[in-house]
């Protein structure tokens, strides 16, 4: 599974995967940033964008980061993402994930997974 297909599979998990990452940790963490670090493919300007997200009403700076994610990674397995999400520490997120890993495998594209970084 792709983070599209859980998307258009599950939005209400989608949503508050979103909304957790928005919110992060504490005041001070931005995930949505520690996350879109992780990924090459996502320029820096992008990075530095996702917090103006903030303040538009209604504004999710993680669910332009996925956009961006669906948009540079289209085959990228919610797997590798969950992994991701462990490693900036948001092992929430990750166990909310885990029931959609391995569900309608697509086909993974090596070469944007070895891209990620």
């Amino acid at each position: 599974m792709t983070l599209e297909e859980l998307e258009c599979s599950d939005r209400d998990v989608f949503d508050r995967m979103c909304l957790k990452l928005d919110n992060g940790g504490c005041w001070i963490r931005r995930d949505y940033e520690r996350l879109a670090a992780k990924y090459k493919r996502i320029p820096r300007e992008v990075r530095n964008a996702l917090r103006d997200q903030l303040q538009i009403e209604g504004g999710s700076p993680s669910e332009l980061l996925i956009s961006h994610l669906q948009t540079k990674y289209p085959n990228l397995p919610l797997s590798h993402f969950v992994f991701t999400l462990k490693e900036i520490g948001r092992h929430d997120i990750a166990r909310l994930l885990m029931p959609y890993v391995g569900q309608n495998n697509s086909p993974v594209d090596d070469m944007a997974v070895e891209e990620i970084g």
